[in-house]
C-alpha cells in the first residue's frame, strides 16, 4: 500500500526542527523563509508518517542523501510542497509525488513545446485554447511525479511520457491543484478534513 498524505501549512506540531540532523543543517541553510518552512513541515509530516508506516521510532531511521535525493533504508518516499500545502508518499517500493498549483500564465504554449513528447504536444494543441494550460499542468505534475519515482539524476521532461500515474484534481481556497502520484502500490490517500480541500477527482 502506497500512503499519501497532504497537510496545510503551519500545522500543530511538538517539534519545531527535526530528527535528521544533516537534513535540519539543509533546512536552516535555506535563503528564502517560505522555501525554509516548506521543508521543515514536509519533513516534519514525513517524520510523523514514517513512524506509523514502519512501526518504529523516527530516531531509529537511517536517512540518507544520494545525489539530490533523501532516502532511507527501510522504505521509499517521496516529498513535495506547493504554496502553502506539503504532501509525502511513502511504501515498499518506488514512489513519486507532485503537487501543483494550476498556473494558467506559467503554462503556457511555449513551456508546452519544451517539455511534452510528440504525441502529448499534438493532443495540447487539438485542444480549445481555454483548455491548454490545464492539461499541460496535469501532464507536468506527472511527469515530475514519474521523474521522482525513478532512479534518474536528470529530470528530461520531453522524452518522459506523463503515463501511468493516479491524479486527483484538488480544490482549495478557489485554486485548483493537481497531486500526482506514481507507484506500483494501491494509493491511498489522507487529508484531513480541516485541510479545506475539496476532491474534485
Amino acid at each position: 500500500m502506497c500512503k499519501v498524505y497532504v497537510r496545510k501549512v503551519p500545522f500543530e506540531y511538538l517539534k519545531k526542527s527535526v530528527v535528521c540532523q544533516q537534513r535540519q543543517e539543509e533546512i536552516d541553510g535555506c535563503e528564502s523563509e517560505k522555501v525554509r518552512e516548506q521543508k521543515l513541515y514536509v519533513w516534519l509530516l514525513l517524520e510523523e508518517v514514517l513512524e506509523e508506516f514502519l512501526n518504529k521510532k523516527i530516531s531509529e531511521v537511517n536517512f540518507k542523501k544520494v545525489g539530490q535525493k533523501w532516502v532511507c533504508d527501510e522504505c521509499y518516499f517521496s516529498l513535495t510542497h506547493c504554496d502553502n500545502f506539503v504532501a509525502v508518499a511513502v511504501a515498499k517500493s518506488r514512489v513519486g509525488i507532485d503537487l501543483e498549483r494550476v498556473n494558467v500564465s506559467r503554462f503556457d504554449e511555449r513551456l508546452a513545446s519544451k517539455v511534452l513528447t510528440a504525441i502529448e504536444l499534438k493532443n495540447y494543441k487539438s485542444l480549445p485554447e481555454s483548455e491548454r494550460a490545464e492539461f499541460l499542468n496535469k501532464l507536468w505534475c506527472q511527469k515530475e511525479a514519474i521523474f521522482k519515482s525513478s532512479d534518474k539524476s536528470v529530470f528530461s521532461p520531453q522524452k518522459l511520457p506523463a503515463e501511468g500515474c493516479v491524479v486527483k484534481a484538488l480544490l482549495c481556497e478557489g485554486e485548483k491543484y493537481f497531486l500526482a502520484v506514481m507507484s506500483d502500490e494501491k494509493i491511498e490517500v489522507s487529508i484531513p478534513n480541516s485541510q479545506g480541500y475539496e476532491i474534485l477527482s
